[in-house]
């Protein structure tokens, strides 16, 4: 990915537990099974996050997740835009740990979060989130390949049974303010292979990884 576009790069591997519980740790991200930031994956990129916004002298924060990973950021998403907009009636969840509120829940430090979230851009690939919203961040975009079967159950589900698939809250799949893209006859999951490989053959060319970001050097292998 450094090399594809160019910018240095942090990994957060959410490291497999095996098929049985990595599928229950995806239905209690997806559906809501457990209370807010019960997950350690999202507790641990919630909490990052919150320290490369505030300690980082950064013009802007660039965000990549794939299959799994859309849930976790989908959801951190959720949690970094309600402390935001005080959206929320108990912070306790989100307060734990927690570098940015390290003095408590105040008015000023979540002015300085939603102020923060405009440098944030999220680019989601087969998107399975349940609640995708990108109406504090600065760009939220969600990439699918039309033939990748987990992106079926997120960002491709059809559009009119979205509300009937009801989380624990009673809410529907929700994918709103947010850039889509689909590569109608693609196929394919894997994250390079599938994916990031499209990219260097000139595919997704709308999004905005591929207009600004994507290396020159990886764009002439599309020529």
């Amino acid at each position: 990915m450094r090399e594809l576009f160019g910018q240095p790069f942090k990994l957060m591997h959410n490291p497999t537990d095996g098929p049985v519980l990595d599928i229950m740790e995806c239905m209690i991200g997806k559906t809501g099974l457990l209370k807010h930031g019960t997950t350690k994956p999202r507790e641990e990129l919630r909490n990052g996050l919150l320290k490369e916004m505030k300690n980082g002298n950064y013009k802007k924060i660039v965000l990549v997740a794939h299959s799994q990973g859309t849930i976790i950021t989908g959801n951190v998403v959720a949690d970094l835009s309600d402390a935001a907009t005080n959206n929320v009636d108990d912070f306790s969840w989100f307060l734990k740990d927690s570098i940015w509120f390290d003095k408590g829940y105040n008015e000023n430090a979540a002015r300085e979060l939603k102020e923060t979230l405009e440098k944030f851009e999220v680019y989601l690939f087969a998107g399975c989130a349940h609640h995708v919203d990108g109406a504090y961040v600065n760009r939220l975009e969600c990439l699918s390949n039309r033939g990748d079967l987990v992106a079926i159950l997120g960002h491709l589900f059809p559009n009119f049974l979205k509300p009937l698939w009801k989380n624990t809250w009673c809410n529907g799949i929700v994918y709103k303010n947010i850039e889509s893209y689909t590569e109608k006859s693609s196929w394919g999951h894997l994250l390079l292979s599938h994916y990031l490989g499209q990219f260097e053959e000139g595919l997704f060319s709308s999004s905005k990884l591929a207009k600004e970001y994507l290396q020159s050097s990886a764009k002439k292998k599309t020529a």
